[in-house]
């Protein structure tokens, strides 16, 4: 069941002008006990609602999710001028090929290009989120965080880099965590294969256990220190 936040697709809310409001509205979206997919920044929204109503979800699946190192991303730096902002955003709505070699290495269809621009030009939440996603707070309380999360990440994806994973383990310090790493996807797998992503998601993907010894060797291989072999396998 898709799910359109306030500012996104056809949801004519205005709430979307801090994390909070966002998390609020999407706890009065959902009933308890489902798990729930977020990609990217909409992770955050998805992981302030569990801080605020733990248990909601019964397993928060997050593809690639923001907020690991934003302080170090060029980008968000990049997008802090507003007129620069505004300039991306109307990019990305209708020259959404310009940005195709981070997008995808596959070679997308114009159908592909149109939907992506499509999406863009409905969220009226983009430009905003650069105002209310911040380091000192995006991340804030997650440590307290003891549900159910699975970290889904591809090894190939050149937006959000693989060694962010790491960085996991300490931001969701006592949840219930997973990393399930996919070898051949990259930013946007439900772009690239919509069928297999849909294949992965309704096999409820569990990944390996973060806060283990094991899984703590298989984090600083991901992160690319130097991890005996038999430990990364």
């Amino acid at each position: 069941i898709p799910l359109e936040l306030p500012g996104f697709g056809d949801n004519p809310s205005d709430d979307y002008h801090s994390l909070g409001a966002l998390a609020e509205a999407l706890l009065e979206m959902t009933e308890p006990g489902h798990p729930i997919f977020a990609a990217g920044v909409n992770g955050l929204v998805a992981l302030h609602a569990l801080r605020r109503r733990p248990g909601h979800f019964s397993t928060l699946y997050l593809l690639a999710p923001v907020g690991a190192f934003l302080w170090q991303r060029r980008f968000v730096k990049l997008m802090s001028p507003k007129p620069i902002r505004a300039t991306i955003h109307y990019l990305l709505r209708n020259r959404p090929k310009i940005f195709k070699r981070k997008f995808s290495s596959q070679t997308w269809t114009d159908a592909q290009y149109v939907r992506m621009g499509e999406g863009y030009r409905k969220c009226r939440a983009f430009q905003t989120y650069f105002d209310i996603v911040k380091p000192v707070d995006a991340l804030d309380l997650f440590e307290y965080i003891r549900d159910r999360v699975v970290l889904i990440w591809g090894k190939n994806d050149a937006v959000l880099g693989l060694r962010q994973a790491a960085a996991w383990d300490s931001i969701l310090a006592r949840a219930d965590l997973g990393i399930h790493v996919r070898d051949d996807w990259e930013h946007y797998p439900y772009i690239d294969d919509p069928a297999g992503f849909a294949a992965t998601m309704e096999s409820h993907p569990r990944g390996f256990r973060a806060h283990s010894k094991a899984g703590r060797l298989q984090l600083a291989h991901l992160a690319g220190l130097p991890v005996p072999k038999s430990q990364t396998m």
